[in-house]
């Protein structure tokens, strides 16, 4: 965590986030190496840098004002948003935005990562403010966790979690979930094991679009000879969707049964 100071106005930013996004940003970072440290932005308007930060946090930011449009641009060329010299967001009118707001590139990054994630002998390299945005489950430990601002803490996982379907758990939350493409390449597999495993986990950390896109997924392996085994995975995953569908195909199953001369 790093504060921000920009005409009598402080912002609190993490630099994780503000080093995979800017390269100037993460220069400036690099100069403060203790955590709380103070870094000042010469000659910004606060609104301006306001919606700059918005931008590289939510993915998506609309001003409404020429002027403030001006200045947010020229804002930009200062401090450019890009990754692997490619800029990272698109203009269309007053809207700028971030297609796919994903963090893969500080993916089990040791660097400024702050949580170390022990799972079944695999270790990962985390940043809290991304676990606590996108994960429920780690929300609620990291914001009742009376250690929860040190500079690097660990968790372990409970032993009978495969590290594999967590590290693919993980690659999803890094990638916001926007990132439809990716998840369909693991999803369309039809690896029912894995869609299995990804719902429980999902379902225990809270992930939630990716719970209702694992339901949905499970569909594809629904008949009746699985029926008892994936509505018994709906009832322990808490997958209320999934539930409905299980029991409307039973309905169906009867109703087809029942007219049949």
């Amino acid at each position: 965590m790093i504060a921000l100071f920009s005409l009598n106005h402080v912002y609190l930013a993490h630099k994780a986030l503000l080093s995979s996004r800017s390269h100037p940003l993460r220069d400036l970072c690099n100069k403060k190496k203790k955590r709380g440290q103070t870094i000042t932005v010469e000659g910004v308007k606060y609104v301006d840098f306001r919606n700059m930060l918005k931008l590289m946090y939510t993915g998506k930011v609309i001003v409404r004002s020429d002027e403030r449009y001006k200045n947010l641009r020229d804002l930009l060329k200062k401090y450019p948003l890009e990754f692997k010299d490619k800029k990272l967001y698109k203009e269309d009118g007053h809207i700028l935005r971030i297609p796919n707001n994903t963090f893969n590139s500080l993916s089990n990054d040791k660097h400024y990562s702050d949580i170390l994630l022990l799972v079944n002998g695999k270790q990962f390299y985390c940043h809290k403010w991304i676990l606590a945005a996108r994960s429920g489950f780690f929300n609620d430990l990291l914001s009742e966790d009376p250690v929860a601002g040190a500079e690097m803490h660990e968790w372990s996982a409970p032993k009978e979690t495969d590290s594999g379907v967590f590290s693919i758990l993980l690659q999803l939350v890094y990638s916001g979930l926007d990132a439809v493409e990716q998840l369909n390449k693991i999803l369309l597999r039809r690896n029912r094991r894995v869609v299995e495993d990804l719902l429980t986990l999902a379902n225990t950390y809270g992930v939630l679009d990716l719970k209702f896109r694992c339901e949905k997924e499970m569909l594809n392996f629904l008949d009746a000879s699985t029926l008892p085994s994936i509505f018994g995975l709906a009832c322990k995953a808490r997958a209320h969707r999934l539930k409905v569908y299980c029991r409307f195909y039973i309905s169906s199953s009867w109703h087809i049964h029942s007219n049949y001369p």
